[in-house]
């Protein structure tokens, strides 16, 4: 194992739901984590767009929006480092609503491919 890959399994503390993951699946999962800083405003996907990456926080905080008929949006979920952004990949669908950064902060991004693998392999 690497010296990043034994930093970044270090790091996966910091997220509640990387913690709790088998340590194997975490193994297996730690080369495709990425670090990445989510500055406030950063967009994560949009509406209708399909899921390519999943983000776990680890510091930062991001929201998903829904735009109404009139124009405004408003918030409808809030995800930290207990949750993660881009469950509708699991709910076989395209996303249908903005997430966004609303707190400066770091973040694990992980493409969907593995993720959508290690998840099939640990439900049956």
């Amino acid at each position: 194992m690497t010296t990043q890959q034994l930093s970044i399994l270090s790091t996966c503390q910091d997220d509640r739901l990387l913690a709790v993951l088998p340590d194997d699946a975490l193994k297996r999962l730690s080369p495709h984590l990425e670090k990445i800083g989510l500055p406030p405003g950063k967009v994560l996907y949009e509406p209708g767009s399909d899921v390519k990456n999943l983000y776990f926080s680890l510091d930062s905080i991001v929201v998903l929006l829904c735009q109404m008929e009139n124009g405004a949006s408003t918030e409808t979920a809030v995800i930290g480092n207990d949750g993660f952004v881009g469950v509708s990949l699991f709910m076989g669908g395209a996303t249908l609503s903005q997430a966004m950064a609303q707190s400066a902060g770091c973040a694990f991004r992980i493409k969907a491919v593995p993720m959508k693998t290690e998840f099939d392999r640990m439900v049956p």
